[in-house]
């Protein structure tokens, strides 16, 4: 398992997705091919889902993740590692 270097309640979704995928976009303009009329009239919506995922992203913790899921019986956190020799 892994140990966190700061508290769950310090790390956002966003922190983990940035430190795995690099500065990201939700937006496809870019990665495909495309009508140029098609690119320029789906860019401000683009930006605009891009900037709200990114908000919702960087407002939810881990410690938010964890509270979740054990809300709906998903996880069984344990407060001290188990060892199995």
């Amino acid at each position: 398992g892994y140990r966190l270097g700061m508290s769950s309640r310090n790390i956002t979704v966003g922190m983990v997705v940035r430190a795995i995928e690099g500065d990201f976009s939700s937006s496809p303009i870019g990665r495909q091919g495309g009508n140029w009329v098609e690119i320029c009239m789906s860019k401000g919506l683009w930006d605009r889902i891009d900037v709200s995922v990114k908000g919702i992203i960087d407002s939810v913790t881990i410690e938010d993740l964890a509270d979740i899921a054990r809300r709906d019986g998903l996880l069984d956190v344990q407060t001290e590692p188990e060892y199995y020799i």
